[in-house]
């Protein structure tokens, strides 16, 4: 094991340290992880360790988490099961959590897919308006939303920043709300793609474990728990109802 320890890239170690710093040499090049061992020094490099690996999956699956959603927007050119205000107040959750954590200087891995998801819910939103028969909205406002955004993650004094994030739990909360609601009165999960909902809890859950891991705020902390059991909700309204035709819908085929 040490010879392949040693034949180990010099940019390889230099990656390793930069994501884990000083846990990559004692798990890697000192060999711990191979060793049973209960010392705490280790065992917190190992649960760091598994929340970078977890950080860098959500990151990386979130830049793909809402495209089946919006294939399937694309494909029915219906809007019907989504609500506009939903995606609204989730992306301003968003732009709270980016110009927060950007600001704090937290670790990319337990925030970076805010910026992501926060692309394909304005794209996702842009659609929802259009096949929701208000499609002039989308080129009235979305200027102003996209200049909102880049002042509060930019230019906004920091002061602004931890106000809106302050208001990021209650904003995410009431972003799911609406969508709650429309599932329980169609009774039908229409157009959701019941993929992204079910990945999107999952990254939801799997970062409630590195905020808790890697962040040492209860704001965040508290943030995520929120995101998880909201996002649970949704996910088991979705299964529950699944694609039945809601009933007005279901009047209006039989007229």
């Amino acid at each position: 094991m040490d010879s392949i320890v040693k034949a180990i890239p010099e940019p390889v170690n230099a990656f390793g340290r930069q994501i884990i710093g000083k846990c990559y040499d004692k798990l890697i090049l000192d060999q711990a992880i191979l060793k049973r061992t209960s010392d705490p020094d280790t065992i917190a490099c190992i649960r760091l360790s598994i929340s970078k690996a977890i950080g860098i999956g959500i990151v990386s699956a979130s830049s793909v988490v809402k495209i089946p959603q919006i294939t399937a927007l694309l494909k029915s050119k219906s809007a019907a099961g989504l609500s506009a205000l939903s995606t609204a107040l989730e992306c301003v959750a968003y732009t709270g959590t980016l110009a927060y954590s950007g600001r704090l200087g937290l670790p990319f891995s337990t925030y970076g897919e805010s910026g992501l998801i926060l692309i394909q819910d304005l794209a996702l939103l842009a659609l929802i308006l259009i096949y929701s028969g208000r499609g002039k909205e989308v080129f009235v406002a979305f200027p102003a939303v996209l200049m909102s955004i880049g002042w509060a993650v930019v230019i906004a004094p920091n002061e602004v920043v931890n106000a809106l994030y302050a208001l990021t739990i209650p904003i995410g909360l009431a972003s799911k709300i609406p969508q709650i609601q429309a599932l329980a009165e169609t009774k039908s999960a229409g157009n959701i793609s019941l993929i992204s909902v079910i990945a999107y809890f999952g990254g939801a859950l799997a970062r409630v474990f590195t905020s808790a891991q890697e962040v040492d705020d209860l704001r965040v902390l508290a943030s995520a728990v929120a995101a998880a059991i909201l996002n649970g909700v949704v996910l088991a309204q979705v299964l529950y109802y699944g694609n039945k035709v809601a009933p007005i819908a279901a009047e209006k085929k039989n007229k």
